[in-house]
């Protein structure tokens, strides 16, 4: 697979690192040289030092076979811009890191266009879904999750002196 990564920052660099391990065809690009040379000595990667919305870069890192194309810089703008680049390119899958609210709203002017980036992540909320999820299952033996996480059924263990032991569901 053929992936475009746009940032060399912790998230851009992690996940190159794991990508390439699973021996995808990935191309990092980074505005930032001491990262760039980080990359260069560190990744199994294409490396460009640059812009990633700069057209003569994107080109260079294969756009146009692109598969999956993730933005991940710490600039939102960027990264929004880099991924409206992307889908107007014809990427199939293209992700961007987001940090700004402004951006997120279904109601933004740009939502639903079809040069919005198909995923937008947001760390701040992924990681505080992902701690209330470890607290959750801390105490719990099983949880599993229906309709995307609306619903969840999870499994607890209760001592046989609680006094909801042997009491039917419907009570």
């Amino acid at each position: 697979m053929n992936i475009i990564i746009v940032g060399a920052g912790d998230i851009g660099y992690q996940l190159c690192k794991r990508l390439s391990m699973d021996k995808h065809n990935i191309t990092l690009i980074e505005t930032n040289s001491d990262m760039v040379k980080r990359a260069q000595d560190q990744l199994d990667a294409r490396i460009i030092e640059g812009s990633g919305t700069n057209l003569e870069n994107l080109t260079s890192a294969g756009i146009t076979n692109c598969n999956i194309f993730a933005a991940l810089s710490n600039n939102d703008e960027v990264n929004l811009l880099a991924g409206q680049m992307a889908k107007k390119s014809g990427v199939e899958t293209v992700i961007a890191r987001v940090r700004s609210e402004d951006y997120l709203s279904d109601d933004h002017i740009m939502a639903g266009e079809n040069t919005w980036p198909d995923f937008i992540i947001q760390p701040e909320l992924e990681t505080a879904r992902d701690i209330v999820k470890l607290i959750r299952q801390s105490c719990a033996t099983d949880i599993i999750e229906f309709e995307d996480g609306l619903i969840q059924l999870i499994g607890l263990r209760l001592d046989k002196g609680t006094s909801i032991v042997n009491t039917p569901l419907k009570d």
